[in-house]
């Protein structure tokens, strides 16, 4: 009992100690927007057009990895000039042909960080164009795997933590287990509420497998919708090829009165084909929607019939406890299960939010 009692104090120490995450954490629970604007900011002689983006990490961590990004990936390798980090005359063939000169710099911004950048191209600073486009490419890829590998580090450093609060559980468990061994009665109410709660999975793996079969057919809708796209695109590319060649010998009066008129039908029934095809692509589109929609009624099932899940989990956790309250040490035993779990649940959720997160994790166009 005195080793179960340090097991217990060292469990809650762990948590305690675990229970508020940094700001960046707190922050990825949530999928974040990789959004890059546009600013106005003072460099060289005057005002200039910037892209600037709001990053969540830390000023330093950031810095460090945008360095290795930037020179890795697009030769830029900058020297501290005016408050940024110059990187000038240099070539980026993911950039530009041209020779280019590329400023940014990284700041804190309240909790977090921001980075500010500005290209010139002949001597001119960039407020628009294919290499300003590119930039902001460059500066949408680099702070997406900085959050991909930020996020491996956070979900590295909660899942210990989950791993180790499981296992914890599982001791726990084990020891409680031995203690209900003789309580049939209540015994008899958790076999029955384990037999709803079989049943309530069972609905979810048929769930599960409604929507697997949705995502199949939304995928094959969306192909076949492409394959459409592209026959009205080669209709419409060749009746443009027809229209010239018809108003091309019509103004030349190469055409014969009849000849005319049967280029015109010919014209007109391409154009006619085309309509159809569009129909065609807009009931292509109705049906995607409708399967997507299916998918959110399926997603909505789901979050039902987990909740009802959890409710036929509180009850067995009921009966637990008006077994352990027949002794002492099972009480105890039973309320030190109660906590552990409360950790597990908090640790688990706080992973899951992070690796969902993750996972939404995008860059937008």
């Amino acid at each position: 009992m005195k080793t179960l009692i340090l097991l217990i104090a060292a469990i809650a120490l762990t948590a305690n100690g675990f229970s508020q995450n940094d700001k960046v954490t707190e922050a990825l629970f949530k999928t974040p927007n990789i959004v890059i604007q546009e600013i106005t900011t003072q460099h060289g002689e005057g005002v200039q057009t910037a892209q600037s983006a709001l990053v969540f990490g830390e000023e330093n961590d950031f810095e460090k990895f945008w360095k290795k990004f930037a020179k890795s990936n697009y030769a830029v390798d900058g020297k501290r000039e005016s408050g940024y980090y110059a990187s000038t005359n240099f070539v980026s063939p993911k950039l530009s042909p041209d020779s280019l000169s590329f400023y940014y710099k990284v700041e804190k911004d309240g909790d977090f960080c921001r980075i500010t950048s500005l290209t010139k191209q002949k001597g001119a600073y960039l407020s628009s164009g294919a290499t300003y486009e590119n930039v902001r490419a460059m500066m949408e890829k680099g702070i997406y795997e900085y959050y991909v590998s930020l996020y491996d580090e956070k979900i590295s450093v909660l899942q210990k933590n989950y791993d180790r609060q499981v296992k914890d559980a599982e001791k726990l468990e084990k020891q409680g287990e031995r203690l209900q061994r003789d309580k049939d009665d209540h015994e008899k109410s958790i076999n029955k509420l384990n037999g709803d709660i079989s049943s309530l999975r069972s609905s979810m793996d048929k769930t599960n497998s409604d929507k697997k079969a949705l995502d199949n057919e939304v995928e094959i809708l969306k192909r076949e919708l492409e394959q459409q796209k592209k026959e009205i695109k080669r209709a419409e590319d060749d009746l443009k090829v027809a229209e010239l060649d018809y108003n091309t010998k019509l103004a030349a009066g190469d055409l014969s009165e009849k000849k005319a008129e049967k280029g015109l039908k010919d014209i007109t029934k391409r154009r006619e084909s085309i309509s159809k095809l569009q129909g065609k692509l807009t009931d292509k589109n109705t049906k995607v929607t409708e399967t997507e929609n299916k998918l959110i009624n399926a997603d909505r099932k789901l979050s039902e019939t987990q909740n009802n899940l959890e409710k036929k989990e509180a009850e067995v956790s009921n009966h637990r406890s008006d077994i352990e309250r027949l002794n002492k040490e099972i009480n105890a035993n039973k309320d030190n299960i109660n906590e552990e779990k409360l950790q597990v649940e908090n640790a688990k959720g706080d992973l899951e939010k992070l690796k969902m997160a993750k996972g939404g994790l995008t860059i937008l166009q």
